[in-house]
């Protein structure tokens, strides 16, 4: 089990269900939601300063308002390189675009692009994949 994830999505919905679906696959011990990348990025400056334990894993979403996902990973990237390695993302959309495929494999960072409805059997292949790595 990890330790810790953090789900970034606008929509409450979405986020309710994917806690639900990785409790019920034991996938982390803590399940950190944010419904806005700013107040993401806000978590990861204090998480820095205060040497918090870090997410094993970020899922998230690329389509919401004031910030979205591409522009969330490029300020991350740019004010955390560090932990921008370390720390891989998973984008978690409802888009099929293949621009937006594309757009993903543009960043190092991103694991896997992950089409909406999220499946309990993909959530045990992440979590085995995590574990193990």
């Amino acid at each position: 089990m990890l330790n810790k994830i953090l789900v970034i999505d606008e929509d409450v919905t979405s986020n309710l269900i994917f806690s639900k679906l990785a409790n019920s696959v034991k996938f982390a011990k803590e399940i950190t939601t944010y419904i806005s990348a700013l107040d993401a990025l806000e978590y990861f400056k204090d998480a820095v300063k205060t040497q918090e334990d870090l997410p094993a894993a970020i899922f998230l979403d690329i389509k919401m308002p004031i910030m979205n996902g591409w522009e969330f990973l490029q300020e991350f990237n740019k004010l955390f390189p560090a932990l921008a390695k370390q720390i891989p993302v998973y984008i978690l959309s409802s888009s099929d675009n293949e621009n937006d495929f594309q757009k993903a494999r543009s960043f190092g960072n991103i694991k896997k692009y992950i089409v909406k409805p999220l499946s309990i059997k993909m959530l045990k292949e992440l979590k085995l994949q995590l574990t193990e790595a």
